[in-house]
């Protein structure tokens, strides 16, 4: 908008010499770049907040905590192979020919859950929803460990349709061999903010 002003005065002001029209148009690019600047500063700031709130709910978020529990205790006892995957992976897909137990049908929601939840996550990174920095430095390695951890379920599902988990196997595979540089300052008040409700959401849990 201040372009525009910028060019509309120096169309109204004729003919001159050329150093105001030099002027007038240095006035203009100083004017656009400053407008420019403060447009993507606060996309990113938007961005940030948006991150803040995503890892905000997921530590509230009981479902999700029940599901990497139950993964957890299944992770314990050994990786996940994959036969075992593709037994998991038709049970989702209610294939009759798999008889499950109670405990399979667990860990096969269970999976599914965290999964599809990490794949929205890392396809928001890539549209730009989420800020990179910042969910690399909380959930990085979380990404990476369960793109790898649950490789066998993620290589049967793309047996079905390559594109299923595409965000997050590329994403995990970015983040563990370029991961992005953190430029995180003391006094980032995004990043304060993040500390401070950090510690809030911990100290909730504590006291429950």
């Amino acid at each position: 908008m201040l372009f525009g002003i910028s060019i509309a005065s120096l169309l109204a002001a004729g003919e001159g010499s050329d150093l105001r029209v030099g002027a007038a148009f240095f006035a203009a690019f100083v004017a656009y770049a400053s407008w420019l600047a403060r447009v993507l500063f606060d996309h990113r700031q938007a961005r940030r907040r948006a991150t803040i709130d995503l890892l905000l709910s997921m530590r509230s978020n009981d479902i999700l905590e029940t599901h990497k529990r139950t993964l957890q205790d299944r992770i314990r006892q050994g990786p996940l192979l994959p036969c075992e995957a593709a037994r998991l992976h038709g049970i989702m897909v209610k294939d009759p020919d798999v008889i499950a137990t109670d405990v399979e049908r667990e860990v096969a929601q269970a999976l599914a859950y965290v999964l599809n939840l990490f794949e929205f996550i890392c396809a928001s990174v890539e549209y730009g929803t989420y800020d990179d920095e910042l969910l690399f430095a909380t959930l990085g390695p979380q990404v990476v460990s369960v793109a790898d951890k649950y490789s066998a379920y993620i290589a049967r599902s793309k047996t079905v349709n390559p594109l299923h988990y595409l965000y997050l196997t590329t994403l995990a595979s970015r983040w563990q061999h370029h991961p992005p540089r953190i430029r995180f300052q003391p006094d980032d008040p995004v990043a304060w903010y993040f500390r401070r409700a950090d510690r809030n959401a911990r100290g909730g849990r504590r006291s429950r």
